[in-house]
């Protein structure tokens, strides 16, 4: 479900940044890959799922799709305590 969901999405992204960019090659307009990695747990938990996306999100970037496999549910509670400390020190003034 989650890529037919996302297939528009792929399809459409290239198109924009080409345009945004002057390239306006047709090799350039190949729609984007969706690769999902395995082993990476799923949330079935709505209220958990925004910070599981950030979590999953930061752990990408860090490390790529390894990173993703260690957000587990017991990672979760520590990791979103870890994210409000964060959101904390944005929003107060120092």
């Amino acid at each position: 479900m989650m890529k037919k969901d996302l297939n528009p999405i792929t399809i459409v992204v290239p198109h924009i940044l080409n345009t945004a960019t002057g390239n306006l090659g047709a090799n350039q307009r190949k729609p984007y890959q969706m690769i999902r990695v395995k082993d990476v747990p799923q949330n079935h938990n709505s209220t958990d799922a925004a910070a599981t996306t950030v979590l999953l999100i930061q752990a990408n970037a860090a490390s790529d799709g390894d990173g993703c496999k260690e957000i587990t549910r017991d990672f979760l509670a520590a990791g979103t305590k870890h994210l409000a400390v964060l959101v904390y020190r944005d929003v107060t003034p120092v």
